[in-house]
């Protein structure tokens, strides 16, 4: 693996979920979570080609405590899919909360990916439901326009932000995260599911990143520890790896390196 990631038209960056019901003052506020936005804005940049998604419940949602008399936020219930974390309300489609931050200046993004828009089922993937069956289209968009590399950063890291790397890897795709571009949940709440290692994804040893100021490597190994690296397919990165795009020999993570210009 090399330390620069040189971009190409092969690659597109999916950034999850920057809204403002989860940076602080919303609802379901990440911590820290708008210091990630100046960060994506100038990830962005480097890329010709964006996805960002988009939270768009309806009201009454499945995943709010609300829907159910006597539950509080962040109580667990047992549905047909599994279990399902209960949330504040948050991403109420066509409010303020579901927006994105004023800030975040992609206007190059040539898709919004709106998920868990079904009021019976939760989606943290952008590429699938929590029923894990039920697909939002994502990889078909990406494969149509053959796209091979998903670079990943947003909110929030140990939630939408893993199911979607893992799912962009589920999908055949190379995915990478951006971790300095992300903020995670608290991964020591006590509501927090645990996080199940299987296939893959358990035997391998965690990469080597660097982790941010305040959290320390081993709880960003416990926070996404499902995300481990085995092969180059699957990796953590800083931003500082991402490199400008230019005519380059690129890796496409197939085991063979091809020239191609960046439009």
């Amino acid at each position: 693996m090399t330390d620069k990631f040189m971009l190409g038209a092969q690659d597109i960056l999916l950034v999850i979920d920057i809204q403002n019901d989860f940076c602080p003052g919303g609802s379901l506020a990440v911590p820290r979570g708008d210091e990630v936005v100046p960060l994506i804005n100038g990830l962005a940049s480097k890329f010709s080609h964006v996805v960002l998604t988009q939270d768009w419940h309806p009201r009454g949602h499945l995943s709010f405590a609300s829907s159910h008399p006597g539950k509080k936020p962040y109580q667990t219930i047992e549905v047909a899919y599994g279990t399902q974390v209960l949330w504040p309300d948050h991403c109420v489609q066509g409010t303020e909360g579901a927006a994105f931050r004023e800030d975040l200046a992609v206007p190059h993004a040539e898709l919004v990916l709106r998920k868990g828009y079904q009021r019976e089922i939760d989606s943290y993937s952008a590429f699938y439901e929590n029923d894990r069956k039920t697909h939002t289209g994502l990889a078909g968009y990406l494969r149509e326009r053959d796209f091979r590399r998903v670079f990943l950063a947003g909110l929030a890291f140990d939630f939408c932000v893993r199911y979607s790397a893992e799912d962009a890897y589920r999908e055949g795709f190379q995915a990478i995260v951006i971790e300095d571009a992300c903020q995670g949940i608290d991964a020591m709440a006590p509501w927090r599911p645990r996080v199940s290692c299987s296939g893959p994804w358990a035997s391998a040893a965690f990469p080597e990143t660097r982790s941010k100021p305040g959290r320390p490597r081993r709880e960003v190994a416990h926070r996404f520890k499902s995300f481990r690296k085995s092969t180059s397919d699957r990796v953590l990165i800083t931003s500082s790896a991402v490199s400008q795009p230019r005519d380059s020999d690129i890796d496409l993570g197939q085991g063979t390196s091809e020239k191609i210009r960046y439009h």
